[in-house]
């Protein structure tokens, strides 16, 4: 081998620029090597110095880049690029900080035959710790995105992926689990399959699986947790679409497992109708049972606490009630006073259904006069003379038949009396 060298001097006559081009001979090879370099002249006390600047390497295909200070008493140099082409890499590109540290890995390919991916970029922290990571042409094709923790157990963080096995996108977020170890924890998936879109899987601290959505043809939403006997059981399952001739469900289970409460909107084969089923119902909205019905409204506006009796021209309807003691008493309208109805009854587009709720059972104000007497509670009421409102039943041979209810207070400064809906 051997070499030669080139040197020019600046024109402030302290450094120089050198140039060498090596010949080194290997198994027969020979192999050309061109440096281009800093010099620095001995001066006083001080020695002279040499740094790299370009070298062009034949042998490993490469190119090298240094940075050096212009620091006479301290001079120093590092590598901050190399660039090259080598084996099953292909084409490569590294950069290095000033401190040596690399911080930019882009290869060309990276991996052989099957396995090999079209490109990959890696950047690093100034621990040399792998934080990103961009790779192209893994499996089907698709690229990958990788984000890490920065830390020495080089833990991935964030994956996004180009294709995942349903056909389309796929974002995982990873974090520490019971077991002190990186897991996924969440997922985002653009293609469950190839018949199917979105899904989102969410996963706790035990590493169990807590909720579940999927964008398929019955859109779900299922909420895990464990029951009794530590079985992990979807709690709550709430489906857009039951089936093609179904529409939505939802099941709540109790901590042994059992369905406690279902809501479907189409439950039965032949005639389907939505249906509630539980064990108990609370109702904290309301006090009283009312179904809907129409008023005849020819002689006065209905009102809630007037009371209503059935209307004989017109069936299923009734009117504001004007007779004492009338047999045809039905009901109280209820929401008077601020006391609200709890249950609506009616069916819709039929006779059974009306404008207004109608209070048949349980305890409503209603309009009261003192026709009868003072009222009591304890005491019956009827119908009296005045439009919707009612009275004391003195009279017990009529009164049999004509009873809304038993009054529960006296009348109010509104003129209210509530009362204990119960038809007799």
């Amino acid at each position: 081998g051997g070499g030669s060298g080139i040197w020019n001097q600046l024109s402030n006559g302290i450094r120089y620029n050198r140039t060498f081009i090596d010949s080194i001979s290997a198994s027969g090879t020979i192999f050309n090597n061109l440096r281009l370099q800093k010099h620095i002249p001995a001066s006083g006390s001080l020695p002279s110095a040499s740094f790299n600047h370009i070298i062009l390497d034949s042998e490993n295909s490469s190119v090298n880049i240094f940075t050096s200070n212009d620091n006479v008493l301290a001079p120093s140099s590092s590598q901050t690029v190399e660039l090259g082409g080598s084996g099953d890499n292909g084409g490569y590109l590294y950069l290095d900080n000033r401190d040596s540290e690399r911080v930019v890995e882009i290869v060309s390919n990276q991996g052989v035959g099957s396995l090999a991916e079209a490109g990959s970029i890696r950047l690093f922290n100034t621990q040399e710790e792998n934080t990103v990571e961009l790779r192209s042409g893994q499996g089907n094709g698709e690229g990958i995105i990788e984000l890490f923790d920065g830390t020495s157990s080089n833990n991935i963080t964030v994956e996004i992926d180009g294709q995942s096995s349903g056909g389309g996108g796929e974002i995982s977020l990873f974090g520490t689990d019971t077991n002190s170890s990186f897991s996924e924890l969440i997922t985002l998936t653009a293609n469950e399959s190839s018949t199917e879109g979105g899904e989102i899987l969410l996963k706790n601290f035990a590493n169990d699986t807590t909720f579940h959505l999927e964008s398929d043809a019955q859109s779900r939403l299922k909420l895990y947790g464990r029951n009794a006997f530590n079985l992990l059981r979807d709690n709550v399952s709430i489906v857009a679409k039951e089936s093609s001739t179904e529409g939505a469900k939802i099941v709540l289970r109790d901590n042994f497992g059992s369905e406690a409460i279902v809501l479907e909107t189409d439950f039965g084969s032949t005639s389907p109708n939505s249906r509630i089923i539980t064990d108990e119902l609370e109702i904290k909205g309301g006090s009283d049972f009312a179904e809907n019905f129409d008023i005849i409204t020819e002689i006065i506006d209905p009102l809630p606490g007037m009371l209503v009796s059935i209307d004989k021209n017109e069936v299923g309807k009734l009117a504001i009630s004007s007779t004492p003691y009338d047999k045809k008493i039905a009901g109280i309208i209820s929401g008077a006073n601020g006391i609200k109805p709890g249950v609506f009854m009616g069916q819709k587009e039929t006779i059974a259904d009306g404008e207004y709720p109608i209070a048949l059972s349980g305890r409503v104000y209603v309009y009261a006069n003192e026709e009868g007497g003072e009222i009591e509670p304890g005491d019956l009421l009827t119908s009296s003379s005045e439009l919707g409102y009612a009275m004391k039943a003195s009279d017990n041979q009529k009164t049999q038949g004509t009873v809304i209810g038993k009054a529960m207070s006296g009348i109010d400064e509104n003129g209210f009396v509530l009362v204990l809906v119960n038809l007799q």
